[in-house]
């Protein structure tokens, strides 16, 4: 049986581990402090959760993206799924729940951050309609947007 819900304080570490298996090029200690910061954010930088099956399978963090000034903007960042749960679906489903809550919270559009080389990934968000949109010299990861009709 699967159990999506948000993370709590004692599936950190499991979640900072899945997210260095699944994104090599970032540094571990990068990963674990841009996390605590979405923790600490009550919110405003989005929510982590988790899918666990036998033990944490997928990870997520998502929702509207309340900066200084929010233009109604969501984001989903740390998509990633235990690598030997690939391909059975549960990136997919994963995002297409981000991008469900996120059109029922009225954002305009989704940002998602690819990195180029991830084929699977860059596939996978072209089919749920997401466009290249990288206004910034940013090598690592490129910018793909979901603009949601007004």
């Amino acid at each position: 049986m699967k159990h999506f819900r948000a993370i709590e304080p004692d599936d950190f570490s499991s979640v900072v581990d899945l997210l260095d298996e699944a994104f090599p090029d970032l540094e571990r200690d990068f990963i674990e402090s841009d996390l605590r910061g979405v923790q600490e954010s009550d919110g405003k930088l989005g929510v982590t959760y988790g899918l666990w099956e036998d033990g944490l399978v997928a990870t997520v963090t998502y929702g509207p993206y309340y900066g200084e000034d929010w233009d109604g903007e969501g984001i989903i960042r740390y998509l990633a799924v235990r690598s030997d749960y690939l391909g059975r679906g549960y990136g997919t489903n994963l995002a297409k729940i981000c991008v469900e809550a996120m059109r029922i919270a009225k954002c305009r559009c989704v940002v998602v951050g690819i990195d180029p080389k991830n084929e699977a990934a860059v596939k996978l968000w072209k089919k749920l309609g997401f466009e290249y949109y990288d206004a910034s010299d940013n090598d690592l990861y490129h910018s793909y947007v979901l603009w949601f009709p007004e």
